[in-house]
């Protein structure tokens, strides 16, 4: 098995960058490998995944191997974090994971258009308008 956590998670998206720079903050467990979906080798080493998947939510591979996506993703990375996850648990209760699950759909589905897109190049990233 392999002892990092891989997060697959949209490198065009300016929320996913964000969240990402606060995974990679966090004080887990174990590393942390960070996968763009739209690095189609780097996504490739992974034949678990399913690349139609990453399109709409970010994906978790643990170190034991278990996948896990969008909220229950985040939710997992907390609980591996010493201090935040003394609170993970909460995020596991019935009411509180649906209304998760379903806030972060609403989020996914509207990355774009509220958070705006970071389009790139071979060899750069510009910042795209936050609104078309």
């Amino acid at each position: 098995m392999d002892p990092a956590y891989t997060v697959f998670y949209d490198g065009q998206c300016r929320l996913c960058q964000a969240g990402r720079r606060s995974i990679a903050r966090l004080p887990l467990d174990a590393p942390v490998r960070f996968v763009d979906l739209h690095d189609g080798s780097a996504v490739a080493r992974f034949p678990q995944v399913n690349p139609a998947e990453l399109a709409g939510q970010m994906m978790l591979i643990e170190p034991g191997g278990r996948m896990l996506g969008g909220f229950d993703a985040l939710v997992a990375l907390l609980a591996a974090a010493p201090l935040a996850g003394l609170v993970a648990p909460v995020f596991w209760l019935p009411p509180i994971r649906w209304l998760g699950r379903r806030l972060y759909r609403v989020l996914a589905n509207h990355r774009y258009a509220w958070f705006g897109r970071v389009h790139c190049g071979p060899d750069r990233c510009a910042i795209g308008p936050t609104r078309k």
